[in-house]
């Protein structure tokens, strides 16, 4: 997989794991905590495998962009979090960001 793969998978994992935090209740659902521990693990080993070959400080503003963005919009969807304008504008310079950094 290419480091950009490799990116993606983590930012991805990186939403699961921090919806997946709301549910664990302070991680005394065991089931549920180890998969959000896993999604974790996860997370942090595709950033791993993308900074072999993208710069650490591209690789993880990237990483940290689509997780905030992504468990923003998923939250929101799963109803916890409210959509006004103004944070769905913040949002989207966040995703504004991300990809000014993949073309850059």
């Amino acid at each position: 997989m290419s480091a950009w793969g490799w990116l993606l998978l983590g930012s991805l994992m990186e939403i699961v794991w921090a919806v997946l935090l709301r549910y664990t209740e302070s991680f005394s659902r065991p089931l549920l905590s180890l998969l959000c521990l896993a999604a974790m693990a996860g997370s942090v080993f595709g950033l791993m495998q993308a900074q072999k070959t993208l710069s650490t400080g591209l690789s993880y503003a990237i990483w940290v962009g689509i997780g905030a963005a992504g468990t923003f919009l998923v939250s929101a969807w799963l109803g916890h979090e409210t959509l006004n304008l103004t944070r769905v504008f913040c949002v989207m310079l966040i995703i504004g960001g991300v990809i000014g950094l993949k073309i850059a």
